[in-house]
């Protein structure tokens, strides 16, 4: 909300890239600085968390306080009654938080099965496998603060394609990888693909609720996020049992795949008018 309100145009655009390329940075940081401590001791990761104490302070002390204009406070009958109603006249914004729900989904796949792929090759201690996972984080760190760039060429619903591109290929040559090295490739494809999505999602919701709403429908992104966090074993943990390892990242490459041809297809669809009145 603080970006909504303090930012517009391609400012708001480049300072939301960075907030998710800040997202991206500390995903590539927390393995590594998680795996370190571990080689210690298995409670030391733990005691990062203490580094909200300090952040949380510095957070009261600096962040201003922003409303967006118009922002009033209704009942609470009616605010549910209105949120229904945005979201069957803009079904769009189903489809942008089942985006979200699904950059995490895939994410907690590469986070819970991805080691046991790197087993295979002989990689097993936690420094050598948060390498890997930093490596994600880094990616994604690196096409998010550029989003402001890519985003003077792309819609929204083309930077989803992309992130669906990047992904297919990615799981796919998860599921083919025969050596550590080309294990690296995977990772750094969807760590490029979700730095396009977080940004987009939230830059997306914004342009599709009302301004007094946005609060509310900026926040079910995150629950959508966290829900595709905890369904992520559920969902493929029946398919390592049936199918190995390598059965997760060929499902998630089918998954994906699909998500690509349906954005490609509305793409399509949209476009069409448009060349009609040309």
């Amino acid at each position: 909300m603080l970006i909504y309100g303090l930012y517009t145009d391609s400012r708001k655009d480049r300072v939301m890239g960075l907030r998710g390329s800040a997202n991206s940075v500390g995903a590539a940081v927390w393995p590594l600085l998680g795996g370190a401590l571990g080689t210690l001791a298995w409670q030391l990761p733990f005691g990062v968390y203490l580094l909200g104490l300090p952040l949380g302070i510095l957070a009261a002390l600096t962040v201003p306080d922003v409303s967006p204009a118009g922002s009033g406070t209704t009942s609470g009958p009616a605010d549910e009654r209105s949120v229904t109603g945005i979201l069957r006249s803009t079904p769009l914004l189903v489809a942008v938080y089942g985006l979200m729900f699904l950059t995490n989904l895939l994410l907690y796949a590469n986070v819970v099965y991805y080691p046991p792929l790197l087993e295979g090759f002989g990689i097993e201690t936690p420094v050598v496998i948060s390498l890997y996972l930093s490596v994600l984080g880094l990616s994604g760190g690196v096409s998010a603060a550029l989003y402001d760039r890519i985003r003077k060429r792309f819609a929204y619903q083309e930077l989803a394609g992309i992130a669906f591109g990047l992904w297919t290929v990615a799981f796919v040559l998860a599921t083919v990888a025969s050596s550590a090295l080309l294990a690296v490739v995977p990772m750094v494809l969807y760590g490029l693909g979700q730095g396009l999505v977080f940004p987009t999602v939230l830059l997306w919701v914004e342009e599709l609720v009302p301004q007094s709403y946005q609060g509310r429908f900026s926040s079910y992104v995150a629950m959508a996020g966290y829900i595709g966090q905890f369904l992520s074993p559920v969902l493929f943990g029946p398919i390592v049992a049936g199918f190995g390892i390598r059965g997760v990242f060929a499902s998630a490459a089918v998954a994906v795949g699909a998500g690509l041809l349906v954005v490609v297809g509305a793409s399509r669809r949209r476009s069409r008018p448009t060349e009609r009145r040309g």
